[in-house]
């Protein structure tokens, strides 16, 4: 019951979200966005991507979990079959579930560079480090919401690599 709650809740929450990142089914009248259609405000394109990814992240991060706390009995000498099998089981998703993530997450995110949102994608991003030729270390940055220059725009496309 808990997991099925929690997926619900996974759902809404990732809906708005993406709605606020792919926005469809809607007007501008005025100063006010005016839904229009709530299907596609609701199940966008991108919304079974994102959920397909986070719901396999939190599953991932439950079997890292398991995984760590059957290492610790484990390293503390109890060598309990129940103990074992516990850490083989959390093994064993880990084994299936990161490649499988690593596949979806490319995959949403080829999605989303392909979601058609009516914003000018390529002009509105965190302005960072594009220089060529690397930067140094660093460890902490401020984007800042800037238009790129235009020959900016197109060396920093999205690759399938």
């Amino acid at each position: 019951m808990v997991t099925i709650g929690t997926l619900i809740s996974t759902f809404w929450i990732l809906a708005s979200n993406s709605w606020m990142q792919t926005s469809q089914g809607f007007r501008i009248k005025g100063d006010h966005v005016v839904p229009v259609d709530w299907f596609k405000i609701i199940f966008n394109p991108s919304v079974p991507y994102r959920l397909v990814h986070m719901a396999i992240a939190a599953f991932i991060v439950v079997a890292l979990v398991v995984a760590a706390t059957g290492s610790w009995h484990l390293l503390k000498g109890w060598r309990d079959p129940a103990i074992r099998k516990t850490f083989s089981m959390a093994l064993w998703l880990l084994l299936v579930l990161t490649p499988i993530q690593a596949v979806v997450g490319a995959a949403r995110g080829l999605n989303h560079a392909r979601v058609p949102t009516g914003q000018d994608r390529g002009d509105r991003r965190p302005v960072g480090h594009r220089e060529k030729g690397g930067t140094a270390l660093n460890l902490f940055g401020i984007p800042t919401w800037m238009p790129r220059p235009p020959s900016m725009r197109s060396r920093c496309r999205i690759s399938a690599a």
